[in-house]
């Protein structure tokens, strides 16, 4: 039997159903093996759930490096020479 993250049909209506995987349980179809899931429209694994989504999480390198782009795109450019004036025939 194949092991997925994809909820089974007898999870649709639930909360933590999210289509391509589900909330809380590693394998859904596991959860149904045995009678009705214990995360099947259970309010407080929701809210657990919601709250663990809702905690400020650590910044990835992808975020830091960001960020560095765009506090370097606030600099003004000095590369060491004076940019010559271009002068306008009048």
């Amino acid at each position: 039997m194949k092991r997925t993250r994809k909820p089974v049909h007898r999870c649709v209506g639930c909360g933590l159903n999210f289509r391509e995987n589900c909330g809380v349980f590693d394998s859904p179809r596991d959860m149904w093996a045995k009678g009705k899931c214990p995360g099947y429209m259970n309010e407080k694994l929701l809210r657990q759930y919601e709250a663990s989504r809702a905690e400020p999480h650590p910044k990835t390198p992808k975020e830091i490096r960001q960020e560095g782009f765009k506090q370097r795109r606030t600099q003004p450019h000095w590369n060491g020479h004076i940019a010559s004036q271009i002068r306008k025939k009048v």
